[in-house]
């Protein structure tokens, strides 16, 4: 920890960093934890309501046979783009804290400077 005294406490770069990395970290294990139980459910689903949902058809297919050869590629798929989304923000405001704690010791520096010079 940088500061001057008991005055003021500012954390220092590779704390900041560490902070930074375990945010993204968590932020990524959450998303990963939800699309795969969305996976998970998704595919244990469709499958076993299957047979119901072929009294319904749709373009001459039972919509089982639709869900189980297209519509579970199309899920799987929207669950890659949201993955892809999700971890670009993620990763953006990962970049940004690093670029905050780049800037902080020269921030903190300046702050002990001014307090050195109003000092008597």
């Amino acid at each position: 920890m940088r500061g001057h005294g008991n005055d003021c406490r500012v954390p220092d770069n590779g704390e900041m960093e560490i902070a930074a990395r375990r945010a993204l970290w968590s932020r990524t294990r959450s998303v990963t934890l939800l699309l795969l139980s969305t996976w998970m459910f998704i595919n244990l689903t469709v499958p076993w309501l299957a047979r119901d949902l072929s009294n319904l058809h749709v373009a001459g297919f039972p919509l089982g046979y639709w869900l189980a050869a297209e519509g579970m590629l199309l899920v799987y798929l929207v669950l890659i783009v949201v993955y892809v989304i999700a971890m670009e923000r993620a990763e953006s405001l990962y970049v940004q804290q690093l670029r905050v704690a780049a800037e902080a010791p020269v921030e903190a520096s300046r702050a002990e400077s001014a307090v050195h010079a109003a000092s008597p």
